[in-house]
């Protein structure tokens, strides 16, 4: 009995750990509401290429060219969202906001993380950090103060 027991402590203790440890990321678009240059339309991410540990997290200032499984299709639609961001409008991810970034064809350039804020003019320093010092092609995010990140990424409804 005592046997079983142990076993059965054994079992649960092991599907606890595999229930904590990070696997693939389940891919969930986000919602958020850009500028296409026109007006402010509400866009969707594309599900993420990421399966790496979600417990690994960029510093201050970092870059990688993480995002959407379908980022290389993105021609010189992010060239175009870049073109659209306007340095000193306020992009921000507060529940009032009416913009996060802008966006053209499939691909957005936006701020993302729970209430931040960003100057245009950090949208477009962000975008030349990833494309110049990250070397991404397509996709791609810095991470900016108190867990915010500005992104380029492949969305819909633009």
């Amino acid at each position: 009995m005592q046997l079983i027991s142990h076993a059965v402590y054994a079992v649960t203790f092991l599907a606890t750990i595999a229930a904590a440890v990070p696997g693939p990321i389940v891919a969930r678009g986000e919602k958020f509401p850009v500028s296409n240059g026109d007006k402010s339309v509400m866009v969707e991410t594309e599900p993420s290429a990421e399966t790496g540990n979600v417990l690994m997290a960029l510093g201050e200032g970092d870059v990688d060219c993480k995002g959407s499984a379908f980022c290389e299709k993105l021609g010189s639609s992010c060239d175009d969202a870049y073109r659209k961001v306007v340095p000193s409008n306020t992009y921000s991810t507060y529940l009032s906001a009416s913009d996060t970034g802008s966006c053209s064809g499939t691909c957005g350039l936006f701020v993302s993380g729970d209430h931040c804020e960003v100057m245009g003019q950090d949208l477009m320093d962000a975008y030349n950090d990833i494309r110049n010092r990250g070397h991404c092609n397509h996709c791609g995010r810095k991470q900016i103060a108190n867990g915010c990140m500005i992104k380029i990424d492949r969305v819909t409804g633009c």
